[in-house]
This record gives structure tokens, C-alpha cells and sequence, in this order.
């Protein structure tokens, strides 16, 4: 015998959120009645990931008559193929050719509700003409997002975007860019010119480090970074970046739009996250940025601090107190003086550092485990630096959070535990007695939380 439940819709829909993350569960609710398919198709289409090589499949399903679905689609992720593998003649031969709907408008229709869109690990021209242009067509985006993403030449992307009337924000990270001298040549020639007003959006992570440890690798990320914040620069109201993330050593050119963007927008910047080179004889050479304009910082994240950087530790130490005085210099007492200013304190919360054990077996001569060198370790005076930085200001130096993160490998918990307390003992002291010091330990080639911004 049948039973009948007659719940109220919002009681249904409420035990079917519960479901969200049980794709099994939510296509048997789907069938079970009527009432449940809104709710079910809500969870289950909502966001739509697409293989760059499978996208023609879509459309074919979005384009046949009975097609009901796509009205709850609010966010498309379109990836790179997951495996590539090469194929036969008699495999290359069978392949369906690209699916090109008749007229647009009905896929546009069903898309409408689409407000974002995201890239991730591809090429723009992997994607099949016929959905660029459906992309082209859906005015309604506001969030874009572009992770990972290898340009030719990010000349038409930029136009797409361009042509978004209602984009509120786009986040870019770690695109790259293979070598093109042409467009490599009007880099840096003209910015912050006059250009016609466009929609202003917000660009919530901006992360143009490169892909490589290589600095003179043009397709790891340079060309690609220059492009991007050039292209920024060249906006019409310049968009404001909330979260920066880039390579201390950078060449001449990036360093210049880096300075422009800091003197005419620096000040949007909520979290910074610089890497800093392998070699500190870079350090020496480069020109320094002016990081005062960056008045809005709260976070701070620094990697790329290596054990082998004890050697030549005074570069270091050299540009950490330079770093920290500029950041802090907008709110010294003299400027305050100066300009007869009700004090105020910078907006600083958090500072982590990022410390790699890469001279390996340094005291296993001893018996000892290579955590013990975190003791007698110096961090380049960075906890003196930091500390003299806010000396101005007691109470921010008090409320100040630190996190370290130390990678190395093969260290259990136990091993852990007494690292920690090496660290804590060290240097870091006077933060450890504040309660405001969190240690954690990673692999050695772990990757420094969220570091992708995904």
C-alpha cells in the first residue's frame, strides 16, 4: 500500500538541502515526485563543470526542445580535458565535428540566469567557437573568474570582458602567456591615459606569479602578468585589486606598472602576498618599490624564505626593515606631526611567513634532527624588525597576529610538537608570549594554504 506524505513545500525543500553533496540521493529525490525536482535540480545544476573537449555535448543538450534544465544553471566551470591521449586515425576520423546551434537565442534564453563564469587550466582556444560566441551573447555575468589560464594573446579575452556591461568582479590567477613579441612591445608604452568610462568592478584576487621558479622564462607568467595589470591600468575607472599576490623579482617592466598601480590605486589593497627569489643577489640589484601607498594592508603573507637565506641573511635583513618602514611610514609620528592628523594605526592583522628546511641534513652529522636548526634560527631579525616597525603603535603590536609555516620533510607528530617548541623559544618569543603565534609544519614541497586563491 502507497504512502502519502503531505509536507509543506518549504519542509520538502529543507530536507532535501540537506542533500546538497549527495549526488545519488538528490537524482533518486529528483524521481521520486514532482515537488522534490526544483530543489534537486537546484543543488545538482546549479554550477555546471564542462571539459573544454565535451562543451559541443552541452550545447547539443541545451538545444533539443524538451531541454528543461538550464534555467537553473547560475555558474558554468569550464576546464581543460582531464586526460589527453593520442589518438588513432580511425579515432580522429570517428570524431563528431564541432555542434553549431542553429540560432542562439534559445540557448541564450535558457542560460539567462548564468552570473558566472569560470576558466580554469586551458587555453581561450581550446574552447569551441560556437560556445564563445553563446558566451559572447550572455550579457548577464557579473563574476569571472580566470585560473591558470595560457593566452596566445590575451588581446580577445580582454575584449570579452570588455564587453560584460554588468561584470561586478574578476579574479585572475597565475595566468601565462607564450612568447609574442608584438604584444610584448606595447607593454608599458602607454598607460593611465585617457580612456573612455567603462563599468567599474572589483577585482577580489589578482595573483600574477609565475608559473616557474625561472625568472627569464617569458611563457611562465611574465608576459601574461604584464598584460593583465597593464590591461588594468588602462581601465576607465581603474578597478580596485583586494587581494595582490607577485614576485619580488620582477623585471624592470613589471616593476613599473607595479609602482603605477601602487601611486594611483595602492590603496585598495586589503592582503599582499610577495615571493621572494631564490637568489638574494637579486635583491641587491633591483630597484626597491614604494610600498607606502599601501595603506589598507591587514594581511601579509611573505614566501619563499629559505634556510640556505641565513648565508647572506643582512640582503635580507636590509630589505625586510626598508619593506616594513614604508608600509608603516604613512602612519609614523612625523607625518602625523606634519600634517596636524588625528593619529590612527595601520590596519595590519596578520603577518605569516613561509619557511623551507632546504639545507637537509645539516646536524644528522650530530644525531640531530634537522628541526634543530629552528632554534638557534634568526628569521633574517624579522620578529625585531617587525616589532620596531610598530613601535608607534603598542596596541597594534599587541592585537598582531603571526603565522609561520615551516616545510620540511619527514617529521611526525611527535617530532612536530618539540619543532614547535624550538620556534617558540627562539626568535618568536616575545610573539609566543602574546598568545598570537600559530606554528604549523608542511610537507616540503607543500603548498602554502589557498595558495592558488581557489
Amino acid at each position: 500500500m502507497a504512502v502519502s506524505i503531505d509536507l509543506p513545500q518549504e519542509t520538502l525543500e529543507e530536507i532535501i538541502d540537506f542533500l546538497f553533496e549527495d549526488r545519488e540521493a538528490l537524482l533518486a529525490c529528483s524521481l521520486a515526485s514532482r515537488k522534490l525536482v526544483p530543489v534537486c535540480r537546484f543543488h545538482l545544476f546549479s554550477e555546471v563543470t564542462l571539459e573544454s573537449n565535451r562543451v559541443c555535448r552541452f550545447l547539443e543538450l541545451l538545444d533539443v526542445p524538451w531541454s528543461s534544465f538550464a534555467n537553473t544553471v547560475s555558474r558554468i566551470v569550464i576546464t581543460g580535458p582531464r586526460q589527453l591521449k593520442p589518438l588513432s586515425r580511425a579515432q580522429a576520423a570517428a570524431m563528431r565535428p564541432e555542434y553549431v546551434p542553429e540560432d542562439n537565442s534559445r540557448l541564450r534564453e535558457r542560460l539567462a540566469g548564468v552570473t558566472s563564469v569560470r576558466f580554469i587550466n586551458l587555453c581561450p582556444g581550446d574552447i569551441p567557437v560556437s560556445f564563445w560566441r553563446l558566451l559572447e551573447e550572455m550579457k548577464a555575468i557579473k563574476a569571472i573568474e580566470a585560473h591558470r589560464v595560457a593566452f596566445r594573446c590575451p588581446t580577445n579575452f580582454f575584449g570579452y570582458l570588455s564587453s560584460l556591461p554588468l561584470l561586478e568582479s574578476l579574479s585572475i590567477t597565475r595566468p601565462a602567456m607564450t612568447l609574442d613579441s608584438r604584444w610584448e612591445q606595447h607593454l608599458g608604452d602607454d598607460h593611465l591615459t585617457s580612456r573612455p568610462p567603462g563599468n567599474l568592478f572589483r577585482v577580489p584576487l589578482l595573483d600574477i606569479r609565475r608559473l616557474s621558479d625561472m625568472p627569464g622564462h617569458p611563457s611562465m607568467g611574465i608576459l601574461a602578468g604584464l598584460a593583465v595589470l597593464g590591461w588594468l591600468l588602462d581601465k576607465n575607472p581603474m578597478p580596485s585589486v583586494h587581494s595582490l599576490r607577485f614576485n619580488l623579482d620582477c623585471d624592470q617592466k613589471m616593476t613599473t606598472l607595479l609602482r603605477s598601480y601602487f601611486d594611483n590605486n595602492g590603496s585598495t589593497i586589503k592582503k599582499l602576498w610577495i615571493t621572494l627569489p631564490a637568489t638574494l643577489n637579486v635583491l641587491r640589484d633591483m630597484p626597491m618599490l614604494d610600498f607606502s601607498q599601501l595603506t589598507e594592508v591587514r594581511c601579509l603573507h611573505i614566501e619563499g624564505l629559505l634556510m640556505s637565506h641565513q648565508s647572506s641573511a643582512g640582503t635580507l635583513e636590509t630589505f625586510f626593515r626598508a619593506f616594513f618602514n614604508q608600509l608603516f611610514s604613512s602612519f609614523t609620528t612625523s607625518s602625523i606631526i606634519s600634517t596636524k592628523k588625528i593619529p590612527t594605526s595601520p590596519p595590519i592583522r596578520r603577518i605569516s611567513v613561509s619557511l623551507t628546511l632546504d639545507a637537509k641534513g645539516t646536524y644528522s652529522f650530530f644525531g640531530m634532527p634537522d628541526y634543530a636548526v629552528l632554534q638557534p634560527l634568526t628569521w633574517c631579525k624579522l620578529p625585531s624588525i617587525i616589532e620596531e616597525a610598530l613601535s608607534h603603535f603598542p596596541d597594534k603590536f599587541e592585537a598582531l597576529e603571526v603565522q609561520l609555516k615551516v616545510k620540511l620533510a619527514g617529521i611526525n607528530d611527535s617530532q612536530a610538537l618539540m619543532a614547535e617548541e624550538c620556534v617558540r623559544s627562539g626568535v618568536w618569543k616575545r610573539f609566543s608570549e602574546k598568545s598570537h603565534l600559530r606554528v604549523g609544519f608542511l610537507p616540503i614541497n607543500g603548498a602554502d594554504g589557498d595558495e592558488d586563491g581557489v
